[in-house]
């Protein structure tokens, strides 16, 4: 080998190797991010439906809390979708599918959350509309509700997967 280029590989490679470490580093942050967003919502949304429970059981509940954990998961979701806009993607076709698909997944969660959840609200509030009939309608809206967050995180999926596979990350490891 000439000296010129040993003496350029030895220069160079270290600092290959560095770029290369840190593009997993962003890639494992970026991935985490998008776990973290998720559990973050499902937990607000998790909140939320302790204290639906009572009417969707057909029974009465306190409304002050239902609408007090409604108002946290907006917030939730407005701080998640914050968070999601300035996240760093990685420069790979997978970090922008996974992108992508996620800010669809937020879609889906924002409709859900200021349109079929403030409905769902607005029926558990109601005064004159008795525990039966918010029984029935809350149901209703909560099993289309479920089909549409069903379809929406099987279309998340996929990208989450090709994103793993193509950063060899191991999902096991991201929250040790």
């Amino acid at each position: 080998m000439k000296p010129f280029l040993r003496l350029t590989l030895l220069v160079t490679l270290p600092f290959a190797a560095s770029a290369a470490r840190a593009d997993d580093t962003l890639a494992t942050e970026f991935v985490k991010s998008v776990f973290q967003a998720n559990k973050k919502l499902r937990d607000a949304g998790f909140e939320f439906g302790k204290q639906l429970g009572p009417i969707v059981a057909g029974n009465p509940a306190d409304l002050a809390a239902l609408t007090g954990k409604y108002s946290e998961l907006v917030m939730t979701l407005k701080h998640v979708k914050s968070e999601m806009q300035v996240l760093k993607t990685p420069e790979s076709k997978e970090a922008k599918d996974l992108s992508s698909a996620h800010q669809g997944f937020l879609r889906g969660q924002t409709t859900m959350i200021e349109g079929d959840l403030a409905e769902i609200l607005s029926i558990a509030v109601h005064p004159r509309t008795d525990a039966a009939q918010k029984k029935e309608q809350i149901q209703k809206l909560l099993e289309e509700m479920t089909k549409r967050e069903q379809s929406d995180s099987a279309n998340l999926m996929p990208a989450i997967r090709a994103f793993l596979v193509a950063n060899d990350i191991d999902i096991r490891k991201l929250f040790d």
